[in-house]
């Protein structure tokens, strides 16, 4: 059970509509921080973004957390809007499929599954267990 990684997906909505915002604030209560802008073109359609997440199981001398990874992309814009110049790198979530899986792995999670893993463990082959998934490879694969 010490070699097992759990992998899986989980949605994040960007932004809660009408949700209470704290602000650091300072002597006499005068806020240090100014307070985030919080936008939605439809508070029925709020966006959200798909994270990778690996977790393994805690020990002694490590927490078990692996990372969280966001399934984006990045993308230069090409007109300039009421919010933004042109030529602005920006994020968009993508759907997630077994190519930006397969890249996601061997990118992301496996290089910090060997940075993170505990010294004394690192003889013992580690599996990667995943749920029943479309996106996910095959335990065969060769690429990973």
């Amino acid at each position: 059970m010490y070699d097992v990684v759990h992998l899986d997906e989980k949605w994040f909505y960007v932004t809660k509509v009408g949700g209470k915002v704290y602000v650091l604030t300072g002597k006499d209560d005068v806020p240090i921080e100014d307070p985030p802008v919080q936008y939605a073109q439809s508070k029925r359609h709020i966006k959200e973004v798909m994270f990778l997440c690996a977790v393994a199981r805690p020990r002694g001398d490590w927490d078990g957390k692996v990372g969280i990874w966001p399934v984006v992309e990045t993308y230069t814009t090409q007109r300039a809007s009421v919010n933004r110049p042109d030529g602005v790198e920006e994020v968009r979530p993508v759907s997630m499929t077994r190519e930006i899986y397969r890249d996601m792995l061997v990118t992301d999670v496996i290089p910090a599954i060997k940075a993170k893993w505990p010294q004394d463990q690192k003889h013992i082959p580690i599996r990667l267990q995943q749920d029943n998934a479309k996106p996910h490879v095959h335990e065969d694969d060769a690429e990973t």
